[in-house]
């Protein structure tokens, strides 16, 4: 896996984590000392590549997400 891979990982694990957690994505950010500019950059990454592709693993989560 190369470090791109690895980085989109570690990210649809922080956003499963904060969609368990409850909390705004704010608290969330604020918790975890996540710069919110990052996760949401991330997040709309993720929702915008997952929600393209029919077949993806992490298309029920990004759905879950709303």
């Amino acid at each position: 896996m190369n470090n791109i891979q690895e980085k989109r990982e570690r990210m649809l694990s922080m956003i499963a984590d904060w969609q368990q957690s409850g909390k705004s994505k704010k608290a969330y950010c604020a918790e975890n000392g996540i710069n919110e500019a990052t996760f949401y950059y991330w997040f709309s990454r993720i929702k915008e590549n997952d929600t393209s592709r029919a077949g993806s693993t992490h298309l029920n989560l990004i759905k879950n997400l709303h």
